[in-house]
């Protein structure tokens, strides 16, 4: 009998180690390692304050459409955009710093607004996600607005569904040791939009 008792504390302390373990928050997960690698290679898009991008643009509504080159410039938060070639009606600029944005279009008078996407609608008919589409094109999501997103095997955007958009990244080039996007496909219920990046320049807005 005194050496069960003698035991019992023992036991007690036991007990007491187990219930502290069951307790414990358990540790935390630590990232994949695609978000590992989709983490450092959005922080050096991200970085990328200057560059130029060339290409074609398809915009598709039912039976309706345009198709358009494009050549976007982006000087920090600068962005100077020029379509050559919807509806045949030559060169429409569209330029701005984020407080004011201008629309020029040969033998017309400019136009001023603080929406790129509203005067770009007024234009054209078509409301395009301008704001968004400067960071869409890099393959990384617009800063302070929620999304989801889906990464491929190397850690980069696959898929991202932001701001009522369905964004596909079809394809990716390494320019200067960058991955950056060259084939993606936006998608609303009644609006589909794809662009073809034909020329990347990073660092060189200009």
């Amino acid at each position: 009998m005194n050496a069960v008792l003698s035991r019992f504390p023992l036991l007690l302390a036991l007990a007491g180690g187990l219930l502290v373990a069951g307790c414990a928050t358990p540790p935390s997960l630590s990232p994949t390692a695609g978000e590992v690698r989709w983490q450092a290679h959005r922080a050096r898009v991200e970085a990328l304050a200057a560059w130029q991008a060339r290409g074609r643009v398809g915009v598709q509504a039912g039976d309706e459409g345009w198709q358009a080159a494009f050549d976007w410039r982006q000087q920090g938060g600068r962005f100077d955009i020029r379509l050559s070639g919807p509806f045949g009606r030559g060169v429409l600029r569209l330029s701005g710093d984020g407080e004011v944005v201008v629309l020029e279009r040969g033998g017309q008078p400019p136009r001023l607004a603080t929406s790129a996407e509203r005067l770009l609608e007024e234009e054209t008919g078509w409301r395009l996600p301008v704001s968004g589409l400067g960071y869409w094109l890099r393959g990384v999501p617009r800063p302070g607005s929620r999304e989801q997103h889906r990464l491929d095997a190397r850690g980069r955007l696959a898929e991202l569904e932001q701001d009522g958009w369905r964004i596909r990244f079809r394809r990716y080039r390494s320019v200067d040791g960058l991955e950056l996007p060259d084939r993606l496909t936006l998608v609303q219920p009644d609006l589909r939009v794809k662009l073809v990046v034909q020329a990347w320049r990073p660092e060189d807005g200009a």
